[in-house]
């Protein structure tokens, strides 16, 4: 599982150029030149890029091929691949951070900022499981696609309202995290439901 998490880290180096980059610049620039909300946006987008990248080395490469020809289950290839993506939303948003809470305004609503910070990490882990159950998804399984995707829309249409009303009406910071949490539900059931679909693939 090592060999693997290693080849996904090594493969994705202009993720991790980026990363850096975007480090550099948001610690030097980023609480003077960009808003709090352009924060956030930065490395969101970065990361709605990141699962199919990663796949698309996959197919140029036939890693697919190679790696179902050693001794792993496809339960062990998915598990590390999203325990990849996490590990790199965890960095990316963590990059940010000195930059995001030195704003101006962020000294007097810290709470709010802090609120609002949590509600795009969380997001962002809603998208990126619906991007790996859309991969894995089966093509004529369509309709689940856009209704699986209108659910998750919606909810992130509602996850900031929650994160920031939890911050005006609840001063203990922890308590916020109570939403924040709940983004592991759709990883355990996008990973389960992922499995199931790539035990049904051929690889040729």
């Amino acid at each position: 599982m090592k060999a693997l998490l290693w080849h996904r880290m090594t493969a994705q180096k202009p993720f991790f150029l980026l990363l850096v980059l975007l480090c550099i610049i948001s610690t030097l620039f980023g609480a003077h030149f960009f808003n709090s909300f352009s924060l956030l946006l930065v490395p969101t987008t970065l990361l709605l890029l990141l699962v199919q990248s990663m796949y698309e080395q996959d197919k140029q490469s036939k890693w697919t091929v190679f790696v179902n020809v050693l001794p792993l289950s496809k339960k062990t290839q998915l598990f590390v691949d999203f325990l990849f993506c996490s590990g790199m939303s965890l960095l990316a948003f963590s990059a940010i951070i000195p930059s995001y809470f030195l704003h101006q305004n962020s000294t007097n609503n810290t709470i709010e900022y802090f609120a609002i910070f949590l509600a795009f990490f969380s997001s962002m882990v809603w998208l990126i499981s619906l991007q790996f159950y859309v991969h894995y998804c089966p093509k004529y399984s369509n309709s689940r696609i856009y209704a699986t995707s209108g659910v998750i829309f919606i909810i992130l249409a509602i996850n900031i309202p929650i994160h920031y009303y939890l911050s005006l009406v609840s001063p203990p910071p922890f308590i916020i995290l109570i939403p924040t949490c709940f983004s592991i539900i759709p990883v355990i059931l996008s990973f389960q439901k992922c499995v199931v679909h790539y035990k049904k693939q051929d690889i040729y």
